[in-house]
């Protein structure tokens, strides 16, 4: 299995997001040396002598999690640009982007928690502990969209045996998504008639052109594969019954019960019991404590800029930035937190 997450982190797409300059300061550091200067700026942080350098690890490149850490390292770039050079790269998903984390290839990245938790522990998936990072804050949940083409056969993730599935792009959360329902159904992926290991928005093309029957769409509320599919008559969202909704829960306990209400999307003129995670912006442990203060500053001194930018991070609010939470924030957002109480 080791092998196996090593092989997903795919080739990275680096993408250089243009810093706006700025007068440089009198005094002076080194960004992540132990000397600080005395001139805070905006954030109330040493300002380094040349900016401290940020990457963010999204998905692929179109989806919510690189979506999201790209509107942060614009908003990093525009606006404290004496602080911070932000870019943002791709990758395969949540496993990707935990294992660059633990390796320091990143500064930051998105995961889901429940994946986070089992990376720490070194459980399920995860064959031994990745631990070098902690969470800065919580994003938006996931939910899951369990699809399906319209027939009456296919009522619930039972009846996806014989058929033709989308399990998720390999080593994604939705790939280890659909490996949790297996386990909890006592299925695995030879009990399909195909797998394919796609993204969401290219299982929906799948699904459109009649390549597959069923597919994991676990995405935020009103994403675009979902959005997509639903706009186009011939396909619904499956409902878990209450008995198979508890098994799921019992597999992974970072996931919660999640009601979609009827007229989310077109098409879907019933609401769907489903369920949810949450998902947390991480940090490498090396990241100097200041720097983690700073970026969460600017994130939460700018919410209405950022939801403006991607409408699933208009959920963020002091309040609920540790709801979900399954690994411990890290110091520099402690401190930022505690402050604002």
């Amino acid at each position: 299995m080791k092998k196996f997450l090593a092989a997903v982190l795919a080739a990275v797409m680096a993408i250089s997001l243009a810093a706006c300059g700025r007068q440089e300061p009198e005094t002076l550091v080194t960004p992540g040396s132990a000397s600080v200067g005395t001139e805070h700026g905006s954030l109330g942080i040493p300002v380094p002598e040349t900016p401290y350098t940020i990457q963010f690890a999204g998905a692929t490149s179109g989806g919510s999690y690189f979506l999201i850490c790209n509107a942060i390292a614009e908003l990093l770039n525009a606006q404290y640009s004496e602080y911070f050079s932000a870019s943002v790269q791709s990758t395969a998903g949540s496993a990707a982007i935990l294992r660059a984390l633990h390796e320091g290839e990143v500064e930051f990245g998105i995961s889901q928690a429940g994946l986070a938790k089992d990376a720490m522990l070194g459980q399920n998936n995860f064959d031994e502990p990745w631990t070098n990072f902690h969470s800065v804050s919580y994003v938006f949940p996931t939910v899951m969209h369990l699809v399906s083409i319209d027939d009456d056969s296919i009522q619930s993730f039972a009846d996806f045996k014989g058929q033709k599935v989308s399990v998720g792009a390999a080593g994604s959360a939705t790939e280890l998504n659909s490996r949790t329902l297996c386990t909890a159904y006592g299925m695995s992926y030879n009990d399909f008639k195909s797998v394919e290991y796609t993204s969401e928005s290219q299982a929906v093309e799948l699904l459109k052109n009649k390549q597959i029957t069923c597919a994991n769409l676990i995405a935020g509320v009103g994403s675009a594969s979902p959005t997509d599919l639903m706009s186009a008559s011939g396909f619904k969202i499956l409902s878990f019954s209450d008995s198979d909704l508890e098994m799921v829960l019992k597999e992974a306990d970072a996931f919660y019960p999640y009601m979609l209400p009827a007229n989310t999307y077109m098409n879907q003129d019933y609401d769907v019991n489903t369920y949810a995670v949450a998902n947390f912006l991480y940090v490498n442990d090396s990241v100097p404590e200041e720097v983690v203060y700073g970026v969460t500053k600017a994130i939460y001194d700018n919410l209405d800029y950022l939801s403006g930018v991607y409408s699933l991070m208009g959920g963020m609010s002091l309040e609920s930035a540790s709801d979900g939470l399954t690994v411990s924030l890290a110091a520099g957002a402690e401190k930022f937190y505690s402050e604002t109480k």
